[in-house]
């Protein structure tokens, strides 16, 4: 979640970024010898130590950006409209990305050329839910994914996850939730110069 996060905080501050379709698809996970990655946003320095894995966004196919005093995006109009289609139950909204795109419906107005970081936020809290419930569901695999050095390890992370999840829906962008949230109570984050 945090290189997530972060990576959506430095799209935002440089280009009014939103990328409008983080489902679990368009994440990708790559082991790596990197201890930790670099980022950049405002000239305010800081790392995220990596944990042994590289997390990798896809598909800006749906994204939305301002560049070169350009708006460039597309209408999600047909994808909502779909998704109230959508027949499937669960016990929690957050965890089918269809109901995402009736979300995003319901704060853009469909006014898709709007710059509304609040999407980063609704995936972040779908990408969240998600890996509390595969967490939730004990996926041996996916526990590989936080550091191995102990089970006491694995269970601050889990607890960090959870206490984001709670505070995820108050904050209106990446980056309000970067600055407010993740780098505060983040030790594997570093501020440097």
């Amino acid at each position: 979640m945090s290189q997530i996060t972060a990576a959506l905080a430095v799209a935002e501050a440089a280009y009014n970024f939103e990328h409008r379709d983080i489902h679990l698809g368009n994440i990708l996970v790559r082991s790596t010898n990197a201890v930790s990655l670099k980022y950049t946003i405002h000239d305010r320095h800081f790392s995220i130590e990596t944990v042994g894995y590289h997390v990798f966004i896809i598909d800006f196919t749906l994204s939305r950006i301002y560049c070169d005093q350009n708006v460039y995006c597309v209408g999600l109009d047909e994808i909502a409209r779909q998704s109230n289609e959508n027949k499937e139950v669960s016990d929690c909204i957050w965890l089918n990305h269809k109901n995402i795109y009736k979300i995003m419906a319901e704060y853009s107005k469909r006014e898709w050329d709007k710059y509304m970081p609040i999407t980063n936020i609704i995936w972040l809290k779908y990408m969240n839910e998600n890996i509390l419930d595969y967490l939730q569901k004990n996926n041996p695999q996916f526990m590989k994914l936080v550091p191995p050095n102990n089970e006491h390890n694995q269970m601050k992370a889990i607890n960090l996850l959870r206490k984001w999840n709670d505070s995820i829906l108050q904050h209106k962008s990446a980056m309000d939730l970067l600055n407010n949230t993740i780098l505060g109570d983040n030790p594997i984050i570093c501020m440097y110069e």
